[in-house]
């Protein structure tokens, strides 16, 4: 049966998260402040030292030789730069006008990535069905800590896509130079973005070498190099060695950056990461079904080996490496926390095994994605981070029932311009587009052909997705 292009479905999920994700103001906390103190002052002063900004800024921030800078990787503030100096331009500055800032800070390094990321999934997953493809997107998307974080102005949500990219260029290169190199560009800038992306980059050019060669994996390098120097550069200019990352410096650790000692993964920290109180399954199951579609009886062919390996290596990598060197000043969920948000960049990767488990089993599929597209809405649209054990005893889910309780929803844009009502007007359009997708994702009518048989003589015609 004929069916509406892939696109358009694409194109419809990556309007809904927009629609979603981007009228929601960014939360202003410590993690956004020092991105967007770092673009500022590229633009402002010309210089990476970001002390003209101490006022904005909270507890991140590195210092060295008495100089202040960002404590983060600096892939995010350098894409911000341009965006920056267009709100510059129109008369808008950090330190007058921060909300602001940091919420289009956030629109553009976290609700646009996201929604590539939903139109990415689609395309990697429609070999098995729109439906599915429509269902596996809307899961990862909606019922993951990428929803809550992609109304936040930190990291994960940008690299994480990068991450995908990286291997759906590869994955589409078939050994061509110029897509090799857009791959290792990739994952080269989602290492500039966040440095645990390093494990993806590392997963690129062994695949890379696996499929096509060396001479491939030598091109997927070379396309990351650029990116490699930036960051190397960076190090060297502030911190003195292109090996020091900002956290080395950073006052949050008050010079005992937990990394410097690596220890063997903590099996107490592990489990907590997944079934604690805000752990990744517990309060999403759809990353823990998401598990059976790695389970097969058959061989796979080649692809979906290569598959299965990539997602499987780039997910326990971010299990295990945070494991090994977040302590007790980072916690379990690295801050305040809809979850463990250090494997977060690692969440794209659930969609091959996903859609593999919506295929097979998907009544399970639709009750662990129902189950959790509430949690991430309601902690996106309450508090998309609770406080941690640091801060407050109680668990996430007490947290958000006293703000569902007493109605204290996040300030977005409708509420704003409407005052309460507009919340409504924001569920309306939300339910719009669902329809979209909705009605996109329904057969056609049949054909006189179809409907009577090719022949014409009514032979029955069987209808599949």
């Amino acid at each position: 049966m004929r069916h509406r292009p892939d696109h358009r479905l694409a194109g419809l999920l990556a309007l809904l998260v927009l629609v979603v994700s981007g009228p929601w103001y960014g939360s202003g906390l410590a993690n956004e402040q020092p991105r967007a103190a770092l673009a500022a002052a590229l633009v402002e002063e010309g210089t990476i030292e970001i002390g003209a900004y101490t006022d904005v800024l909270n507890v991140d921030y590195s210092i060295r030789d008495g100089r202040i800078y960002s404590d983060k990787a600096p892939g995010s503030s350098l894409l911000f730069v341009p965006v920056y100096a267009a709100l510059d331009a129109g008369g808008l500055d950090l330190r007058d006008d921060t909300e602001a800032v940091l919420t289009v800070q956030a629109f553009v390094l976290s609700t646009l990535p996201l929604a590539a990321l939903a139109s990415l999934i689609v395309l990697r997953t429609r070999r098995y069905s729109p439906t599915i493809a429509a269902a596996t997107s809307a899961s990862i998307v909606f019922g993951s800590m990428l929803l809550p974080f992609s109304t936040l102005g930190f990291g994960h949500v940008l690299a994480g896509f990068l991450g995908l990219l990286a291997v759906d260029l590869l994955d589409r290169s078939e050994g061509r130079s110029a897509l090799l190199n857009a791959a290792g560009a990739a994952a080269g800038l989602a290492v500039l973005v966040e440095y645990p992306m390093v494990i993806v980059a590392l997963v690129v050019v062994v695949t890379a070498w696996r499929r096509h060669g060396t001479g491939a994996a030598v091109r997927v390098v070379i396309g990351g190099l650029p990116l490699a120097a930036v960051l190397l550069g960076y190090h060297q200019v502030a911190f003195g060695n292109p090996f020091h990352t900002p956290y080395r410096y950073a006052q949050v650790f008050e010079g005992e950056f937990p990394g410097v000692g690596v220890r063997p993964p903590d099996p107490v920290d592990l489990v907590r990461t997944l079934l604690g109180e805000r752990g990744l399954w517990t309060l999403t199951p759809v990353s823990l079904i998401a598990l059976r579609g790695f389970h097969t009886r058959r061989l796979l062919n080649l692809h979906d080996a290569s598959q299965r390996a990539i997602a499987a290596t780039v997910l326990v990598g971010f299990l295990l490496v945070p494991a090994m060197w977040v302590d007790d000043l980072a916690g379990t969920w690295g801050g305040f926390s809809p979850g463990p948000r250090f494997v977060v960049p690692a969440l794209p990767f659930l969609a091959w095994p996903l859609a593999r488990t919506i295929a097979r089993l998907p009544r399970l599929s639709a009750l662990a994605a129902t189950i959790s597209v509430a949690m991430m809405t309601i902690a996106t649209a309450f508090d998309p981070l609770p406080p941690d054990s640091s801060f407050s005893d109680n668990p996430a889910v007490v947290h958000w029932g006293g703000r569902i309780r007493d109605l204290d929803v996040r300030p977005n844009a409708f509420a704003d311009a409407f005052g309460p009502v507009g919340y409504l007007g924001h569920l309306t359009i939300v339910a719009i587009a669902l329809v979209l997708i909705w009605r996109t994702l329904q057969p056609d009518e049949p054909t006189t052909d179809q409907a009577t048989g090719a022949n014409g003589h009514g032979g029955a015609t069987t209808l599949e997705w």
